[in-house]
């Protein structure tokens, strides 16, 4: 018993200790007769920082503009335990940059090139090493070489209209920060390495993926990066990286692999990675006339060249400054310029003279000659910084000139750039944009040292030509020929990002652009007005006789409107497609009628809402109604030659191949497949718990559906799971993205596919077709190399590729005998491509849907849950403890819940189905015409009072054996029905129910308050879906 004494002895004691040394270390700057505010624990004054109360910029400006108010030259400050040293007098400042710049060489940030390579770059090195460098680097970023570099700039603004007219084109807002960075992405990657990215055409570059990671500044990892910046030696002593591994990877091999190039190649190009390159077999050294005893040894630092790390280290800092200040600087000078449409007008008048005087061409000259432009540059980087303050080392100790005050060795000096930028002595009503602050005659009135946002001397920002000269290039480009106004989508006022270290606004900046028409298109207006006119009038008359479609075959119709036909809520995102049709279902009910006429667009649908005619459609007259409505183009869109989007003997005869792939032996096969996929679920789930984080159930589910379809389809080990951001994944959300752009192409895909045909429009964008192509095409290479069978779909597919596929039937005209009627000599890669995609579509994005609002309904109806729970340990008892095929065919009551979730969450809200051939409805006088398009609402139908009572409960029990038997059968249609019934109705569910077993066996959900409630479906998507996703919380039972 004495031990438990002299424990809480010694933590009274480490306790008291502790409170001392932090008393001790907070009263740094008041020992030192030197004002600073009440540091508080642990925070010092870091505390609104961390709360996202305010930036870590904003809070150092207020600390100046405090010490100014009260006269003082300085004050102290303290981040967390490290106190920081801030000068307020731009006299202390000069000296501090330039005067007694031998006292702060050194910037504060971390370096540690065993565990982070990329830290040893030119910003971070310190001492002799940095001079050395640095001179060495100085010469590429001379006039004259910016001069031979412009061209390249000027070539980067090339793609620029094209995003800009899609725009225009869509009325789509412009998010024009990533705009500008994808854009300055373009420029420094070829000035830089050589490497043509095509950001602006291809926003999903590599390039530009890893330029938004460096950005993504989070939570922990802001506060890791404000460490980096202040007290850098608790990540030394960690041994914790600043970048991030993949970040790291990326550069090290990208430069590596251009190295490697150019020296196999004997290639040379006048560009930064060039001058690295050469350095590598240079002597880097910088000469001193003391050593550290006091001998003339003449040099202060040496090294026999760079090391390929120390090459892709200075890369990656070229990157990183090069494109995002450059970036930031646009984005923030845009705002103004939407917010002050007389200086955008003023700018772009001189732009135009400019130019009209260089031939119309961007030329180096002619940016030299624009100094209203000069002057809007720098009144952007007075008023928004990109880096707001510039931190320094005290590297031997300076008495601070007038003042008893010794700054000590490893003092941390951070100078409010920020701060001074906004001190209205210096530049009054600083929150005023005024580009006639920068006139010579007003600079002249200025200390230099009051504008600092590239730093000043020694270590001044070693690209600023480079960043001045691509922000100019950039924003000329863009306003001489289009005009910009501010969208709505912009948060105002404007709010800066608390965590973000480069100043970034809250929520982006999102603007409007129109063309800027000339003087010279005047003449032009009254003819393209007139021709306007003319095509609006063609539009309206063809639009009216079209609208009266079903009022000539005496069928009920929606009243429609222009242009919208009856989807106009759709079309504005304020309910999806699928619940509208679900709601003139309802209409069509309520009135009695059993069909409906309706219009997308102006095409003609006809809502089906009688069972025994919707058992027609789709079963005993389905030779009128064989085919989807669906688009396809395989020359433009090869994936659109799926067996979901085929028609007609082409269809059958490969869906008669393909069938056997999903009976119940062969999923009996992939079981055990299904059941590994499952084994990082509770890694995941444990992760949630450990740290209390809710689970985004839907993206959760995916991943784990990705990993089986992967893995049953392709053979492929994703792991999903595990890692979130495999290719896989990306490819998946990319498919359901809402863009404005993807839900156009869907749409005109479903009413005017003629138009996308005469246009060549894909549905699918080529990188997603050359993904799964490449994917398909190397995994059958290497199983024909390496004799590899697999039991799989894939396997499948590629014995079809050598097999005939033909389909017999009668002959048209009723003779007796069969005819071929289609054949084909094996599948090709491309169609082979096609039948693996739609099987990963609808393999993976259907069932994490069903499996999302199985798990929102089991947390909302706890009840149940516990039910199913018991039932699932129960059988599984029986199994010793494992999931198993029969195990899960025993459980009836999950059987249950997943019929009843997909009754009343159907993932495909609607059933589609085009007329192939003139067809009269029973009982009636109305024929349809081949073409015409028939809609049938499974939402409305599982909705349907008549057949499920009290339709908005989730209650399992209305499919046991006697509720079922009770109804018609067409009143289910979450799988469609008849020859065109989901293939893979069997595989999807046993998906589903095996990640409920492996989840609900060890785990307990409730709902988490991120959790949206009421539940609101999302408008945008085509899959139906929970507006802000479901999160859930899990505790381990």
């Amino acid at each position: 018993m004495i031990v438990i004494p002299v424990l809480l002895s010694l933590v009274a004691v480490c306790v008291v200790t502790f409170v001392l040394y932090l008393k001790w270390t907070f009263s740094y700057w008041s020992k030192r007769n030197v004002f600073t505010f009440p540091p508080s624990f642990p925070f010092g004054n870091a505390k609104d920082q961390f709360y996202k109360r305010a930036t870590f910029s904003e809070q150092i400006a207020e600390v100046y503009k405090v010490a100014k108010k009260k006269g003082l030259p300085y004050c102290g400050y303290h981040f967390f335990l490290q106190p920081i040293f801030v000068p307020t007098d731009i006299e202390l400042v000069r000296k501090i940059l330039t005067v007694d710049f031998q006292h702060f060489t050194d910037h504060t940030n971390y370096i540690n090139e065993d565990v982070d390579p990329l830290s040893g770059n030119l910003f971070s090195l310190k001492g002799a090493k940095w001079k050395a460098l640095r001179s060495k680097l100085t010469p590429l970023f001379s006039s004259g070489k910016l001069k031979m570099m412009f061209q390249t700039l000027v070539d980067c603004t090339k793609d620029l209209p094209t995003v800009l007219d899609e725009a225009v084109a869509s009325d789509s807002p412009i998010d024009i920060k990533d705009t500008f960075a994808r854009y300055t992405t373009d420029v420094i990657a070829s000035v830089g390495f050589g490497i043509e990215c095509n950001c602006l055409k291809n926003p999903d570059n590599e390039f530009r993926e890893y330029g938004k990671k460096l950005i993504e500044v989070e939570g922990l990892q802001a506060i890791k990066t404000l460490f980096v910046l202040l007290m850098p030696k608790i990540l030394e002593l960690a041994r914790i990286p600043n970048s991030k591994k993949d970040v790291q990877n990326f550069f090290l091999g990208l430069t590596k692999e251009t190295v490697g190039y150019r020296d196999k190649n004997k290639y040379e190009r006048q560009d930064f990675i060039q001058l690295l390159m050469k350095l590598r077999n240079q002597e880097i050294k910088t000469e001193s006339s003391t050593n550290k005893n006091n001998t003339n040894d003449g040099i202060a630092y040496y090294q026999n060249g760079l090391t390929m790390n120390e090459i892709a280290a200075q890369a990656f800092v070229f990157f990183f400054a090069g494109f995002e200040t450059s970036s930031t600087t646009l984005n923030f000078m845009m705002y103004e310029l939407t917010t002050h449409p007389e200086i955008q007008d003023k700018l772009r008048e001189e732009i135009i003279q400019v130019l009209a005087k260089h031939d119309g061409k961007i030329t180096y000259e002619a940016i030299q000659e624009m100094t209203y432009l000069d002057k809007c540059t720098y009144e952007t980087l007075r008023k928004y910084p990109p880096v707001p303050f510039l931190p320094r080392k005290c590297t031997k100790s300076y008495k601070v000139p007038g003042s008893d005050l010794t700054i000590e060795k490893d003092t941390v000096v951070l100078i409010p750039s920020y701060g001074i930028h906004h001190d209205p002595e210096i530049y009054p009503e600083p929150e005023k944009y005024d580009p006639e602050r920068f006139s010579d005659e007003k600079k002249g009135k200025r200390s230099p040292f009051t504008f600092l946002a590239f730093g000043e001397g020694p270590r001044i920002c070693i690209g600023l030509r480079l960043g001045l000269l691509q922000t100019k290039v950039g924003l000329v480009a863009m306003l001489k020929d289009y005009k910009f106004t501010l969208n709505s989508k912009t948060q105002l006022p404007i709010k800066l990002e608390p965590f973000q270290f480069i100043m970034t606004a809250k929520g982006g900046i999102w603007v409007d652009p129109c063309r800027f028409k000339r003087n010279k298109m005047i003449v032009l207006l009254e003819v393209f007005a007139v021709t306007i006119a003319s095509f609006i009038t063609f539009v309206i008359l063809f639009y009216k006789w079209n609208f009266d479609y079903w009022k000539r075959k005496n069928v009920f119709t929606f009243e429609p409107t222009i242009p919208f036909g009856n989807f106009k809520p759709t079309f504005f995102r304020k309910i999806s497609s699928g619940m509208l049709v679900s709601q003139l279902y309802k209409d069509l009910r309520a009135k009695g009628l059993k069909y409906g006429g309706l219009f997308m667009f102006f095409q003609p649908f006809l809502l089906i809402s009688d069972l025994d005619l919707i058992k027609n459609i789709l079963v005993k007259d389905f030779q009128s109604f064989s085919d989807h409505i669906n688009y396809i183009n395989e020359k433009v869109d090869p994936l659109t030659g799926n067996l979901f989007r085929l028609s007609g003997a082409r269809w059958k005869a490969l869906r008669i191949k393909l069938t056997p792939t999903f009976t119940s032996g062969k999923i009996k096969m992939m079981f055990e497949t299904i059941v590994d996929c499952t084994k990082h679920l509770p890694g995941l789930m444990d992760e949630c718990v450990g740290r209390s984080e809710p689970i985004d159930i839907k993206e959760t589910m995916a991943r784990f559906t990705t990993d089986i379809i992967g893995s049953v389809a392709f053979g492929i080990d994703c792991n999903c799971l595990k890692n979130p951001d495999t290719e896989f994944r990306k490819y998946g959300k990319r498919i359901f993205e809402g863009s404005f752009r993807r839900r156009i192409t869907v749409l005109l895909s479903f009413c005017v596919p003629q138009l996308l045909k005469l246009f060549r429009i894909p549905v699918h964008d080529k990188e997603m077709e050359r993904f799964f192509s490449t994917i398909i095409k190397d995994t059958i290479d290497y199983r024909e190399n390496h004799n590899i069978d697999r039991k799989d779909f894939l396997k499948l597919l590629i014995q079809l590729k050598n097999q005939k596929i033909s389909l017999e039937g009668k002959h048209s005209n009723g003779e007796a005998g069969n005819t071929v009627l289609y054949s084909q000599d094996g599948l090709s890669l491309n169609e082979i491509t096609a039948q693996a995609f739609v099987f990963f579509v609808a393999g993976f994005e259907t069932s994490s849907t069903a499996l999302t609002f199985l798990m929102y309904e089991l947390v909302m109806n706890l009840d149940i849950q516990e039910k199913l729970r018991n039932e699932i340990n129960t059988v599984l008892e029986k199994h010793n403890g494992e999931i198993t095929y029969e195990a899960i065919m025993e459980m009836e009551y999950l059987d249950k819940c997943f019929l009843e979730v997909l009754r009343k969450h159907p993932p495909g809200t609607a059933l589609s189905r085009m007329c192939t051939k003139a067809y009269k409805i029973p009982g009636t006088g109305v024929e349809l015409k081949k073409g015409d398009r028939i809609f049938i609402s499974v939402y409305g139908i599982h909705h349907d009072p008549e057949y499920y009572p009290d339709p908005e409960k989730f209650d399992p029990e209305r499919f046991s054996e006697g509720e079922k038997s009770k109804r018609d059968p067409f009143a289910f249609l979450p799988f469609g029905e008849g020859p065109r019934i989901c293939i893979g109705l069997r595989f999807a569910a046993m998906q589903v129910k095996v990640a409920i077993v492996a989840l609900l066996k060890d785990y307990r959900f409730t709902l988490n308050a991120k959790t949206q409630t009421p539940m609101e479906y999302d408008p945008v998507q085509v899959i139906i879906s929970v507006k802000g996703g479901v999160w859930l919380n899990a505790e381990r039972l």
